[in-house]
Parts: structure tokens; C-alpha cells; sequence
């Protein structure tokens, strides 16, 4: 009776060994690989080489890192199927991992033969609900067999970054930011620079008598290895006055130097400076802000008034 138990709790909580001091759990034998999770963070992206994965409003990722190694003395395959990843919520809801594996310094997708002892580094990421701190983590190899479960109660790093919540766990669908703060804005980082009352005409565009425009100055980063479109469209923008009555958006993105339309690919690692105009009376003061993305329709709020 002894042994069964024995074997249960080995095949159910590998943690029962000690874990190395820059690792979340022991390393584990499944299958003919053997992993180790390093660390566990939630994040409200995930890059990779090929693609740009955007949690929308309501979801975020939890991120796995760990290392794979084999075991044997003969090459042995490894891609996105070779461990299968999924995660348990705190309302016993089961969440799949995104069908990828990428190594986390090149960022690209992992579909390789392992030499033998060979031990690579890879991420995998699964998307869940944006207030939940997951409490279980369950691998197997492959899509069959009985899974190895890990309890991640403690273990996920607590998020910080953009959109957090105080409690570190949830990744908010709308958040305040200062003038000159970069926030995400889906896989593109926006700062916004400052914005300024300025008379008409602007290249094509004119205010009507008694009106001026009021000038959104920004920053537009691409931090990803993929191209991504920039232009108007990139968000819903609203501006505010005094009163919170909203300025009228003249619908335009235009380059900070010249007066031409922002329609573009934004290449890897590339930032360009715009302007954004609204237009309305003179003695309108704007005191808000508002970008909401396209895709993760999550929202920014600046204030512009001290």
C-alpha cells in the first residue's frame, strides 16, 4: 500500500524534490523529454517571430518559461506538440496553450531534432481571463497520456507593466497614463508627447471660423520583429474639454514634419513621430484624452491639465 501512494504522489507532484533556485519546479521526465519551468508572468502580449498575439479586453497570457533537454543518446524531434500545456483557473476552467513553442531570445518557432543531452530554452503561452491567478498548471507529452500537474499558487511573478491592477494579477481593460509614458496599444507602443492649441489651416485640413485645432503630438514604436499597419485606424480616439463635453476629431494622422497622411507598415523596430487632430472652439480647453485599440480594445486615459 505504501508503494502505491508513493507512486501516485511522484507521478502528481514532481515538486516533492527540490527546485534548483532559478527554477519554479525540479526538472520532470515525460515522455522522452525532460522539462523544467523556470518562471511563470502574465503579460498582455506575445511575440514571436512570425506573429503578433494581442490579449483583448477581458483576457491576457500567462506566460511559460522552461528548458527541454533529452535524455538519450539518439536525436529526438521537438516542436509545439511534443508537450502539451494547459492551465486551470480558480473556477476549475480549463484554458489550452496557444499552438506554438518560440525560443525566447530569438523569438522564433521551435521545430528541431534535439542532439543527444541537448537542452534548449523555450516559452509557451496560454491565454486566460485577465483577473485570474491560475492556480494549476497541468503538461503531458504530446496530445495523449495522463498529465503531470504543477500548483502555481505563488508562483506567477506578479504583472506590473501596463494596464496592472495593484494586486498583481489582473491586466485592467482601461488605465490612466501620463503624458510622455509609453503604454501598449496593441502590439505597437504609443507615447504621447503633448498636445497643443495651433491655428488652421494644417496641410488640407481647415478649422471653421472661431475654431483651432488642438494638436495630439506621439510617438509610435513597433518593439516587434513584424511589420505592423499604422495609420488613423490604429485606435478610436476622444478628446475632452472642460466641461467633458467631446472635441471633434478631424479623423486625421499626419507625419510630424510635412502634412502627409500616416498610412504605413511600421518595419521591426521602427518608430515615427505623428500628429492627431481635433478641432473646436477657441476657448475649448482639452483635459482628456482617450485611445481605444483596435484590436484589444483595451483603453489609454491621459490627462492633459495638471
Amino acid at each position: 500500500m505504501a508503494n502505491s501512494t508513493q507512486a501516485k504522489q511522484t507521478k502528481n507532484a514532481p515538486a516533492q524534490q527540490p527546485a534548483k533556485s532559478d527554477s519554479l519546479f525540479p526538472p520532470t521526465k515525460l515522455g522522452a523529454h525532460q522539462f523544467t519551468i523556470k518562471s511563470a508572468k502574465f503579460s498582455s502580449r506575445f511575440f514571436t517571430s512570425d506573429e503578433n498575439h494581442v490579449a483583448e479586453a477581458g483576457k491576457k497570457f500567462l506566460i511559460l518559461d522552461l528548458t527541454v533537454q533529452t535524455l538519450g543518446t539518439t536525436e529526438l524531434p521537438y516542436s509545439w506538440a511534443s508537450l502539451d500545456f494547459t492551465v486551470v483557473g480558480a473556477d476549475t476552467d480549463n484554458f489550452p496553450y496557444l499552438p506554438v513553442a518560440i525560443n525566447p531570445e530569438k523569438l522564433t518557432p521551435l521545430d528541431l531534432d534535439l542532439k543527444s543531452k541537448q537542452t534548449i530554452p523555450v516559452q509557451v503561452a496560454i491565454k486566460v481571463p485577465a483577473d485570474d491567478p491560475i492556480h494549476k498548471l497541468m503538461v503531458k507529452a504530446g496530445s495523449d497520456g495522463q498529465p503531470i500537474r504543477f500548483d502555481l499558487r505563488n508562483k506567477v511573478a506578479k504583472y506590473s507593466e501596463a494596464f496592472a491592477d495593484p494586486n498583481g494579477i489582473t491586466i485592467k481593460d482601461s488605465s490612466d497614463f501620463a503624458l510622455g509614458q509609453s503604454f501598449p496599444n496593441d502590439a505597437l507602443n504609443v507615447v504621447i508627447d503633448k498636445v497643443e492649441g495651433v491655428q488652421s489651416p494644417i496641410g488640407d485640413y481647415d478649422a471653421s471660423e472661431g475654431e483651432q485645432f488642438f494638436v495630439v503630438f506621439a510617438t509610435i514604436t513597433n518593439p516587434s520583429l513584424t511589420e505592423e499597419q499604422l495609420d488613423w485606424g490604429i485606435f478610436e480616439a476622444s478628446m475632452f474639454d472642460q466641461n467633458g463635453e467631446p472635441i471633434e476629431s478631424s479623423s486625421a494622422m499626419l507625419r510630424a514634419v510635412g502634412n502627409d497622411s500616416v498610412n504605413t507598415k511600421l518595419k521591426a523596430g521602427q518608430f515615427i513621430k505623428v500628429r492627431m487632430l481635433f478641432h473646436g472652439n477657441k476657448s475649448l480647453t482639452p483635459t482628456k484624452l482617450s485611445l481605444k485599440a483596435r484590436a484589444s480594445e483595451r483603453i489609454a486615459n491621459l490627462k492633459l491639465t495638471k
